[in-house]
Formats: structure tokens, C-alpha cells, sequence
């Protein structure tokens, strides 16, 4: 009768073969993938038990060794969307432990690198970056060259979190020609992914779409549907940022798609954080708050706390748009405190910046100015260009709260010049309408009303029924103070219909402006 210990071993090499049959089909692609998902979900207890076992007993003898590497090894597509951040690490620190144990350099490099992509699916980029830079260094020792390129992928990704995303391009291209030389098409689709998000980081759109239009058509060739997904998700908000809404909602619904497909929620819960953003832009923010809610449930549902500070700030961004601001903060603080916590500095900047929005609806002029000032100084610190942008345009919104009109004039000057080099056209409508605005204050009537109209041009070229309510309205008060209230009237029906499409807490100052345009009548 066996032992135990026999027993225990019998079981976690059944199970070991499983989880080579799961990365088989996961190789294989396709509708294996789905066959891939349903075993392992039907095995999850036992996979999970035998792992455990394993790393209790690795230093009996190096077969039991040998499982603990497998497990944390194969299947890792499914092991991410499928096992706890936490549960992932512990996996990969037993098989760290078993590499220095037996002295496998290879595994040991193997392992570094997905615990390193653990650390950034959990916002702990700098540990990211040291898992990504040891693992290199075995690399190159052992002039391994596929092994490098996927490290110097890793550690690219990682800088790009912590703001360092000319650090990483460079990386990046070290790894493209690797894995062009050595022929990996897999790896190469990866790379241009990673490169089209680095450039997207720095606000070089175009160059980012290129980029991402390279790593689809090589997924597309390679059966990857899963990377395709991922591809989708980035182009789709690229798409959004240069105002072509449309096709953004069109690839975050096939990545939606995808992922249900493989049962993966934390992608589901991104691509629904995306597609809420594209409904924002569009001005159906009942739609996006809803596309919030579904990706909050999602991201705590998996205790992915990067994601959840993420759907907590948007959901605050829809309430005070429909002005419910005390809802807003409550969101927002909650956010910022995620962000804080995991050391997410991009998101930290645009947690402030947020409840700066919320204070500047409260009209607490200066609390709002701290905010947003505290939010530049990040966005600078990590080289955001695009969140600078949006930082000054802020700032000059708060200035023209405050009634300092030439600070308007500068904040959205500085802006503009960055709209220029990194092409943001949402953020340079909105500064040419605060820019009229200022304009107007200081009694400059044929340039505020340049800026008007350029503003709206803009807006309605883009798709942005926010920003083009925002104008119609500024346009209406305008004209009202040059005493054309016909004009003005017809401007305020066209803000006050676009706002009540939006269901925006603005709709109720265009009705009242409506009102004294009928009572000066």
C-alpha cells in the first residue's frame, strides 16, 4: 500500500500532465483556448491543492522539485485571468526557490520575468523593473537571445508605468531587432504592441496607431486572437484620444467580445472601462456610468486594485458630470487613495486633478487651484505630456473661476504648445473656448469670439458633444452681453439640447439663461 508521501506524489504528477495538456491547447490556439479555460476551470481545486503540496515538499527530492517549476510555468495565460495576484506570486517565489535550490539558471530567468509582469498587473512597477533587469542580466550572461528580447520587453513595460517611456523605447527596439533577426513573430507582435503604448504614453499618436496596426495584423496572421484583444483595447483609446469615437467603440466591443470568449474578466473589466470612456466622449454618460459599474464589480470581483482605482475615478468623473458632486468626491478620494497605495503616480496625478474638477463645480476656487497644481507637478515629474496638457487647460479653467483671465490666457497657451507636439485635439478645443472666454473678460470681443469659433469647429470635428455644448453656451452668453439675443437664444437651444442628451447637470444654467433671454424679449 503506498505511502503518503507516495500518494501525494501519484496525484501531483496526474495533475502536472494537466496542466501541459491546458498549455498545449493554449499553444495550439483557437477554439482550443476555450477547451483550455473549461479544464482548468473543472480541475482549479486540484491543480491548486497538488501545487501546494509540491511546494511544501520540494527539498524531498528533485522530482517533486521538477513539479513546482512546471505549475508555475505552463498555462500562464490562463493562470493570470484565473488565479489571485497573490496566489500567482506565491507560485512563482516557491519556483524562484527551487532555482536557486538546483541551481537552474534557465528557470530561474524564467520565472523572474512572470513574477515581474505579476508586480505590474498589481501596480508594483519598480519591483517590476527589478524583477525585469536581474532576469536580464542571466540573459545576457548566458547569451540567451530569446530570453533577453522577452526581458527587455518586460522591463520596457515597466518603465513606461513609472513614466520612463523614453527609457523604454529604447529597450523596445533592442527587442524588435532581436526577435526580427531570430524570426519570433509571437514575441515581434508583443514588442510592437508594446512600442505603439510607449509612444502613446508620450502622446505621439499617430506614431502609436502605426505601431499597434503592426502588432494586430501579426496576431491576426498568428491565430492570436487573445493578443489581439489586448491590441484592440490600447488602439481603441487611441482612437478616442484623436476624437475618432467611432472606431473606438468598435474595437473595444471586439475586445469585449474576445474576452468574454476566453473568460477573462479582468480584460473584460478594462475593455469596459474604455468603452465607458468612449460613451463619455460621445456625451452618453448614463451609458459610460454603466460601463463603470460593470468594471468595478469586475476588478474587485479579481482584487485588482490598479483597475478598481481606475473604474472609481471614472465613475466619479460621470457623477459630477450629471452634478452630483457629492458622489464625486466620495469616488474620487476612494481612487486616490488606491493610487496612493500601489504607487501609482500617472494615477495619482489624475485622481487630484479629478477632485479638482469636483471643487471647481463647488466653486471653492483656490481648493480646486491646489489640486490641480499638485497634479501638474506629477504629470511633469514623470514626463506625461498628455496629462500636462490637460493640467494646464485645468488650471486656466480654475483661473477663469477665480476671475484672473490673463492666467487663462498663459495656462492655455502652455497648454496649446503641447497639444501642438503630442496632438490632443478635445484638450486644445477646450482650451480655445476657456481662451475666448478670458478674452471676453477682458473685453477683447472680436478675439473671444475667434476662439469660439474655433473651439467649436474643433469639438464637432472630433465627435465631442461635451466640449460643443460647453461652446454653444459660452457662445449664447456671449452674444447675449453684445445685447443679439436672437443669436444668443439660438446657440442656448442648441447647448441646452445637447446637454439634456447628455443628461448633464449644465442643462439647468442654459434653461435659466433661456429664461432671461425670454424675459428681455
Amino acid at each position: 500500500m503506498p505511502t503518503n508521501v507516495e500518494a501525494s506524489l501519484k496525484h501531483a504528477l496526474y495533475y502536472q500532465k494537466i496542466i501541459r495538456e491546458i498549455d498545449d491547447h493554449l499553444v495550439s490556439g483557437g477554439e482550443n483556448i476555450r477547451r483550455a479555460v473549461e479544464i482548468f476551470d473543472h480541475e482549479a481545486a486540484n491543480i491548486i491543492n497538488s501545487q501546494k503540496w509540491a511546494a511544501e515538499n520540494f527539498e524531498r527530492d528533485y522530482e517533486i522539485a521538477w513539479i513546482c517549476h512546471e505549475y508555475a510555468s505552463y498555462a500562464t495565460l490562463i493562470r493570470e485571468f484565473r488565479l489571485s495576484h497573490s496566489e500567482q506570486i506565491k507560485w512563482l517565489r516557491t519556483a524562484l526557490r527551487v532555482s536557486r535550490r538546483f541551481h537552474d539558471g534557465a528557470y530561474y530567468m524564467r520565472h523572474l520575468n512572470n513574477l515581474g509582469h505579476v508586480y505590474l498587473a498589481i501596480g508594483k512597477a519598480r519591483r517590476a523593473v527589478k524583477c525585469f533587469e536581474i532576469a536580464l542580466s542571466f540573459s545576457r550572461k548566458e547569451d540567451n537571445s530569446a530570453t533577453a528580447a522577452e526581458d527587455l520587453l518586460g522591463l520596457g513595460v515597466a518603465l513606461v508605468a513609472l513614466g520612463e517611456s523614453r527609457r523604454a523605447i529604447g529597450h523596445h527596439e533592442e527587442a524588435l531587432e532581436i526577435v526580427t533577426r531570430l524570426g519570433d513573430d509571437l514575441i515581434k507582435s508583443s514588442v510592437l504592441h508594446a512600442l505603439g503604448f510607449a509612444y502613446d504614453s508620450l502622446g505621439e499618436l499617430r506614431k502609436a496607431t502605426e505601431y499597434y496596426a503592426q502588432s494586430l495584423k501579426l496576431s491576426k496572421k498568428l491565430g492570436d486572437n487573445y493578443s489581439r484583444a489586448q491590441t484592440l483595447n490600447v488602439l481603441g483609446s487611441t482612437y478616442e484620444s484623436l476624437g475618432e469615437v467611432s472606431r473606438a467603440v468598435k474595437c473595444h466591443r471586439q475586445a469585449i467580445d474576445i474576452f468574454r470568449k476566453f473568460g477573462d474578466t479582468s480584460g473584460e473589466s478594462q475593455s469596459l472601462l474604455e468603452l465607458g470612456n468612449d460613451y463619455f466622449a460621445m456625451g452618453n454618460i448614463r451609458l459610460a456610468l454603466d460601463c463603470y459599474k460593470q468594471s468595478l464589480k469586475l476588478s474587485q470581483l479579481n482584487n485588482n486594485r490598479r483597475e478598481e482605482g481606475s473604474a472609481l475615478g471614472n465613475i466619479g468623473l460621470a457623477y459630477w458630470e450629471i452634478g452630483e458632486l457629492e458622489e464625486a468626491l466620495k469616488y474620487h478620494r476612494e481612487s486616490l487613495a488606491i493610487s496612493k497605495e500601489i504607487g501609482e503616480r500617472q494615477n495619482e496625478a489624475r485622481d487630484l486633478a479629478n477632485l479638482g474638477l469636483v471643487y471647481e463645480a463647488l466653486s471653492e476656487g483656490r481648493e480646486a487651484l491646489g489640486y490641480m497644481q499638485q497634479a501638474l507637478t506629477i504629470s511633469r515629474e514623470i514626463e506625461d505630456r498628455r496629462s500636462e496638457a490637460q493640467d494646464l487647460c485645468n488650471l486656466g479653467s480654475v483661473y477663469l473661476l477665480l476671475d484672473e483671465p490673463q492666467k487663462v490666457i498663459e495656462s492655455c497657451g502652455l497648454s496649446l504648445a503641447v497639444c501642438g507636439e503630442v496632438e490632443i485635439p478635445e484638450v486644445t478645443a477646450e482650451n480655445l473656448r476657456l481662451t475666448g472666454a478670458a478674452y471676453e473678460k477682458l473685453g477683447e470681443v472680436l478675439k473671444a469670439k475667434s476662439f469660439y469659433r474655433r473651439s467649436l469647429t474643433v469639438a464637432r470635428q472630433i465627435g465631442n458633444k461635451r466640449i460643443e455644448a460647453m461652446t454653444l453656451f459660452s457662445l449664447a452668453k456671449f452674444y447675449r452681453l453684445q445685447r443679439k439675443l436672437k443669436q444668443a437664444r439660438v446657440y442656448a437651444l442648441k447647448a441646452l439640447e445637447l446637454f439634456e442628451k447628455m443628461a448633464s447637470a449644465e442643462a439647468s444654467k442654459v434653461r435659466r439663461l433661456l429664461f432671461e433671454l425670454n424675459e428681455s424679449s
